[in-house]
């Protein structure tokens, strides 16, 4: 589906910086620029998708603080294997086999049903 091509294009485009040569940053640049663009405005329809718009708002939430945290902590990361490896091939790479895994993680995961209760409306209390 179009979210395994986002992630295979992140894939690429991390991939490209490993390979010695002109114009791998700008492959990157094009490639992963173009998947992290498409994820940022499909994330919030996907959510929905998922978890319908009853639970949208903390679905969405509990991402993007998940998101922030990863964030904050991946610098301080990707710096310690790099002084740890004197280069960021290392993290570059562990990055490309992330985004190829999420690429596989999209590929896998079914749509969701109406029968699996997405969007409705939470059952009402029984009545006593």
């Amino acid at each position: 589906g179009a979210m395994t091509l986002v992630f295979l294009l992140q894939t690429l485009g991390l991939v490209a910086l490993l390979v010695p040569g002109g114009g791998a940053t700008l492959v990157f640049v094009l490639l992963f620029g173009i998947g992290y663009g498409t994820l940022t405005i499909a994330s919030p329809l996907l959510v929905a998708e998922r978890v319908g718009t009853d639970r949208f708002g903390r679905a969405s939430g509990v991402l993007h603080a998940a998101g922030a945290l990863v964030g904050a902590g991946a610098p301080v990361l990707a710096g310690a294997v790099r002084d740890a490896a004197g280069s960021y091939a290392p993290v570059i790479a562990g990055l490309a086999v992330l985004a190829a895994a999420a690429a596989v993680a999209a590929q896998r995961l079914r749509p969701p049903s109406r029968a699996d209760g997405v969007g409705s409306a939470p059952p009402a209390p029984a009545v006593t």
